[in-house]
């Protein structure tokens, strides 16, 4: 079974925020790309019973969704592969950019030029991994 990701309380108001905009922006998308954008949003607001995410993880899965990263691998493989590929970015993360990811677990937050750099390395995995845009 699956139980609500708590990340929405959580994550940080900036984040939030910038997250809010992707989506209206985004919501722009219609037909396929609406139902690959769902599937992703599914991944990362619902988790398997039992599994347990930092903030950082929680804000790391749902910033790539926000920006359309993950949407081609929800349209090719559902939300399991959005989880996959979310599971594999937090360990890409956690070696590329470790001070980002502490920084967002100690002060439940994120500074802008904070969000600059994880959207490059959002991108650096996305590209070595599957070569999508």
């Amino acid at each position: 079974g699956r139980a609500f990701a708590p990340v929405i309380q959580k994550v940080t108001p900036r984040l939030r925020l910038d997250i809010a905009q992707m989506i209206q922006d985004r919501d722009q998308v219609a037909g396929e790309g609406q139902s690959r954008r769902i599937t992703a949003w599914m991944a990362v607001m619902t988790q398997p019973y039992g599994e347990v995410r930092t903030l950082a993880q929680q804000a790391i899965g749902l910033y790539a969704v926000a920006r359309g990263n993950l949407d081609s691998t929800a349209g090719a493989s559902g939300v399991s592969g959005v989880e996959d590929a979310i599971r594999n970015l937090w360990k890409f993360c956690e070696a590329e950019i470790p001070d980002i990811v502490a920084e967002i677990n100690e002060t439940q937050d994120i500074q802008s030029g904070s969000m600059d750099v994880l959207g490059d390395a959002i991108d650096r995995f996305m590209s070595s991994t599957s070569g999508s845009t």
